[in-house]
């Protein structure tokens, strides 16, 4: 069903009157709504499930969201405010009102500096520290999941696929919202594999975002690639460092010029970035609180922790992606070096055979002209004696 019949086709729900629609996803629809009451009216958005939608999967993500709304509490993040079942039975949620844009058209629009888009990201940082710190994990950080108001504020928003950690006093498993929910430009490698979902998940997602925000450009760009082909490229390749991403117009949408925005973000920048996409899960930072905190240690002209990765780690982690090819090759070269060994050995050898001959020819050709000499000599000496062979 298209977007505008479902609009027309949509319930009413009491005490909400719906104004239009403003979103859809896969399976949910946004509307703005006013909420309608004795003498007041309040603009909110509404958060329902599609028609022919509501299977026992979705209907768990919904309730989960609604859940996970309801214990966060942020500036940051947009606030639920009520919620039920509409006429026909489809749950909806009551969501605050955003009157924002979209992060990265709010900040190439404004032309933003660098340190303004890091403040935007410290705020961002926050929202999502707070999430985790309430056992919450995104799952879904991405540049369209944040809306800027006019005053500055970033407000995040799409709860939907975001996973609720086991609590520490609770033996049963948190809810299944469907491993293999993401988006893939923003996936950490781990949510590609289907590992455990952890709040690392989200630093690497930040660190994307960051990667866009700052540099224009996300680290592996999709292209043409399949969603398939795109992942492979994630698990296997390494992220480029974001100063060498950037163009002009990248540079111009924030007031630099293009080797100035490079030089910027060479260095402390990049470290912080790339640190924020390791793969290795053990060596990205630990929270998003690190990762801010790095931030605000660049923005302060203070040490940050992030440093470039060595080359023996990189050559580690080559080695342990390619067994079999680094195996072969090392056997090549090991049957190279032993070729080479025994060539230079033998060259030596002929090389001290040949010396050896030319000094008994040098021996032989002294001892004939020796000879020759003395027979050619007068028969007798200067007594007038004879002189013999002996």
């Amino acid at each position: 069903m298209a977007a505008g019949q479902e609009q027309l086709t949509s319930p009413s729900i009491e005490g909400y009157r719906i104004v239009r629609l403003i979103g859809s996803g896969g399976m949910g629809l946004v509307y703005e709504a006013v909420h309608e009451g004795d003498g007041f009216q309040h603009r909110v958005a509404l958060k329902l499930i599609r028609h022919g939608m509501d299977s026992d999967r979705a209907l768990r993500r919904f309730r989960q969201e609604r859940q996970i709304l309801a214990r966060l509490q942020h500036p940051n993040i947009a606030t639920l405010l009520d919620g039920g079942i509409t006429g026909d039975g489809r749950p909806y949620l009551v969501i605050e009102y955003v009157d924002g844009t979209p992060l990265l058209s709010y900040c190439d629009s404004r032309r933003l500096g660098l340190r303004e888009r890091i403040d935007l990201l410290l705020q961002i940082a926050s929202a999502v520290g707070t999430a985790h710190q309430n056992l919450i994990v995104h799952r879904d950080l991405k540049p369209a999941n944040v809306l800027v108001t006019p005053a500055g504020e970033t407000k995040l928003l799409d709860f939907g696929i975001a996973t609720l950690l086991r609590d520490s006093g609770d033996s049963g498993p948190a809810t299944d919202v469907g491993a293999r929910a993401y988006t893939p430009e923003y996936a950490s490698p781990e949510l590609i594999r289907g590992d455990p979902v952890t709040v690392a998940a989200d630093v690497y997602a930040l660190g994307v975002t960051a990667c866009e925000l700052l540099a224009g450009a996300r680290p592996f760009g999709r292209g043409e690639l399949s969603v398939t082909a795109f992942e492979q490229t994630v698990l296997n390749g390494e992220p480029p460092r974001p100063s060498s991403l950037v163009n002009e117009t990248a540079a111009r949408n924030r007031r630099e010029s293009l080797t100035s925005l490079q030089r910027a973000l060479r260095g402390e920048l990049d470290n912080i970035m790339l640190m924020a996409l390791r793969k290795d899960v053990d060596r990205r930072y630990p929270s998003v609180e690190a990762l801010a905190d790095d931030l605000r240690r660049h923005l302060g002209g203070q040490p940050v922790t992030a440093q470039p990765d060595r080359l023996a780690y990189r050559a580690r982690k080559f080695v342990a992606r390619n067994r079999a090819v680094v195996g072969l090759s090392a056997l090549v070269a090991a049957l190279l070096i032993g070729g080479i060994a025994v060539a230079t050995d033998q060259a030596r050898r002929a090389e001290a055979a040949a010396g050896a001959a030319e000094r008994e020819r040098s021996r032989a050709e002294a001892v004939s002209s020796f000879l020759v000499e003395m027979f050619a000599a007068p028969d007798s000496g200067p007594s007038g004696r004879p002189v013999t062979v002996v």
